[in-house]
């Protein structure tokens, strides 16, 4: 939806909230722990790359590899702290998307914007 602002004539981009669905109050991990409870072994996530054999995960798989990704991150961070992950789009970027609460860095940062070095 487009609106007008009439004092200054310029037309603003503007789309209000879908409040069809209420916010839910979870985490990530917890959203795919439900998924996975509903889902199970239904498929969650295709590979992109269009060849044969294109490798495929289950919700089940897409949570038991997040929380194997997510243990050793545990092991070194505490909860909360921000860690950089610098990463093509892959199958693999999902799983520590859900393994870890990510800040995705713009693929044009050069190596000052990512370290500050």
């Amino acid at each position: 939806m487009l609106s007008t602002d009439h004092t200054h004539g310029s037309t603003k981009a503007y789309w209000p909230a879908d409040r069809s669905e209420p916010v839910l109050d979870q985490t990530i991990g917890e959203a795919l722990r439900e998924a996975a409870s509903r889902y199970g072994s239904r498929t969650a996530l295709i590979d992109g790359i269009l060849e044969r054999g294109r490798r495929q995960w289950s919700f089940n798989d897409l949570l038991e590899i997040a929380e194997r990704t997510a243990r050793p991150l545990l092991t070194q961070f505490t909860p909360g702290e921000h860690v950089a992950v610098w990463a093509a789009n892959s199958p693999e970027w999902v799983f520590l998307e859900f393994g870890a609460a990510l800040v995705p860095l713009h693929r044009g940062f050069d190596r000052l914007a990512a370290t500050g070095k």
